[in-house]
């Protein structure tokens, strides 16, 4: 089953879109978020993608559960108790956590994604920041890691292309 996004027939209904001030880049086309091949590895650290997968089971029961409050107090509280030393780098953190993904029964989403890659971050040392943004036409929302300001694991371009609503 596939999924895909309808456009009107009359391209003169599209034009509102570009006549902002950003008429260079309308923001992000598609609904769409996943795993590219390129981006799988599994020969990442088998210790790491069993973390991994672990804390997609906790992620997953928390955003069911108590949703997004839940998991920023999940977020919060394991920031707390990070540590302060970097043992791993970001690369291969990135690299287990899809391969976890691809291991793990369930579709994991950005949000989820980025909850799970916030989390193992802490768990290695690194301080990453989970970001939440979105656009208002065609409404479209997406959530991502930082760290340092910078986002890691996606699209470099995600702070100018959409609104920023929420940083955890």
């Amino acid at each position: 089953m596939g999924f895909g996004v309808a456009l009107p027939n009359d391209e003169s209904a599209l034009e509102w879109i570009s006549a902002g001030p950003r008429s260079a880049y309308s923001g992000v086309s598609l609904n769409c978020w996943m795993l590219k091949e390129r981006d799988v590895s599994f020969s990442a650290n088998v210790l790491i993608v069993a973390r991994a997968l672990a804390l997609l089971r906790c992620v997953h029961r928390c955003a069911n559960a108590e949703r997004m409050i839940g998991l920023k107090r999940l977020i919060e509280r394991k920031r707390l108790a990070r540590s302060k030393r970097s043992t791993v780098g970001i690369d291969v953190l990135i690299r287990s956590l899809n391969a976890a993904c691809m291991l793990y029964t369930k579709k994991t989403k950005c949000l989820e994604w980025g909850a799970v890659l916030v989390l193992l971050g802490f768990r290695y040392g690194h301080d990453l920041r989970l970001v939440v943004g979105v656009q208002s036409r065609p409404f479209y929302a997406h959530a991502w890691a930082e760290l340092d300001g910078e986002v890691v694991g996606d699209e470099s371009t995600l702070r100018d292309q959409l609104a920023v609503i929420l940083e955890i």
